[in-house]
């Protein structure tokens, strides 16, 4: 059993149970499950393939679930930003990690912004999410994209890349630590 297959059985065996609870919104195992097949496949027609990195800028929301999910289900590896790295920091793990796409909350886009430029120049797709992120590609618009066909789900080896969780970096930048 792979990793997206638990999320898919949740979603069958607990349609309405609540799963995430984030402030006042809340999402059920069959909405999480629906949400990060969307979202999914928006990324697949956006170009996100398996074994590409999918990292994500934010404080605890619900949809660092729908991002990680979405990557279980494609075989895109995710990548968690520390939304309280320094400039150098973010570069060298957005570098490091080759990431193909980054998300980014907007409350987190002051964070990244002097990032911006090279980032677009070097083709990774910057997708915004929350009100007033001032990003060309939107999260909903992305899920929404992805609304009419679900994923391809690609076959995934048992030590494919699921997750590169990174260091704090305490003596010196962060290193990437690869989860399968």
């Amino acid at each position: 059993m792979l990793p997206r297959d638990l999320l898919a059985r949740c979603a069958q065996n607990f349609p309405n149970k609540v799963a995430y609870y984030c402030g006042d919104r809340s999402a059920t195992w069959s909405q999480m499950d629906r949400r990060a097949d969307q979202l999914a496949a928006g990324l697949q027609q956006l170009g996100v393939s398996q074994g590409d990195t999918v990292a994500i800028l934010t404080h605890e929301t619900i949809e660092v679930y729908e991002h990680f999910f979405a990557c279980m289900k494609i075989g895109a590896v995710r990548v968690g930003l520390n939304w309280r790295y320094a400039e150098e920091e973010m570069r060298h793990v957005l570098k490091d990690s080759n990431a193909k796409a980054v998300i980014v909350q907007a409350r987190c886009r002051e964070t990244i912004e002097p990032l911006l430029p090279e980032l677009v120049k070097s083709g990774v797709l910057v997708v915004g999410y929350g009100s007033d992120h001032d990003l060309e590609l939107d999260y909903e618009s992305v899920v929404e994209r992805g609304r009419d066909g679900g994923p391809q789900y690609p076959a995934i080896a048992p030590d494919d890349a699921l997750f590169i969780s990174y260091t704090s970096g305490t003596s010196g930048l962060p290193k990437g630590v690869v989860l399968t």
